[in-house]
């Protein structure tokens, strides 16, 4: 009877954390209002998807995109905060899984903005997910395929980019990365 009971929490396990079940998560295209976390720091991503919005006079940072369904959203989040999209200099995101990514290309044809991200996620994001470790084999994870205009390194604290943006300080972590499954 253990034994029994083992087996259907393990294959409950794994049916659970299938990438083909995790993207079809409805909270992740769900609408959430947006609002202010801190300082020039807003939350406009959907209910269970961050994406953050850092303001400043000389341009905004978007950070996530979440899925492709939630560029628009994202928009919508931005401009009920007062601000306008177009102003978003730059996209990164804390990595390149299809649920951080997804809207990159959308809403780099919406800002002009220029993608920049770790060195780690250059080719992953060009390649619309297929490199990506985990998710690769997974077609409901893939995503249009987005140029990368610069990257930042890893292991090391980085500028973005932008002359005209205030300094802001990158650090890249192992989470979600190869080495560290």
């Amino acid at each position: 009877m253990l034994s029994r009971l083992i087996s259907l929490l393990i294959v409950g396990y794994f049916a659970l954390a299938s990438p083909s079940l995790a993207q079809t998560d409805p909270d992740w295209t769900r609408a959430f209002p947006p609002f202010r976390i801190i300082g020039n720091i807003y939350w406009v991503g959907s209910y269970d998807l961050a994406t953050y919005l850092i303001t400043t006079p000389q341009g905004h940072i978007l950070i996530n995109t979440g899925v492709g369904d939630t560029a628009k959203q994202i928009k919508a989040n931005v401009e009920q905060l007062g601000f306008t999209l177009a102003d978003t200099k730059i996209l990164t995101a804390t990595h390149g899984h299809f649920d951080h990514v997804a809207g990159l290309s959308e809403l780099k044809r919406m800002t002009g903005a220029r993608v920049i991200v770790s060195e780690q996620d250059q080719e992953l994001l060009e390649s619309g997910g297929r490199l990506d470790f985990r998710f690769g084999d997974t077609p409901g994870a893939r995503f249009d395929p987005v140029k990368v205009d610069g990257t930042f390194r890893t292991a090391t604290p980085s500028r973005l980019a932008a002359p005209s943006l205030p300094r802001i300080t990158i650090r890249v972590t192992p989470k979600a990365r190869p080495a560290s499954r």
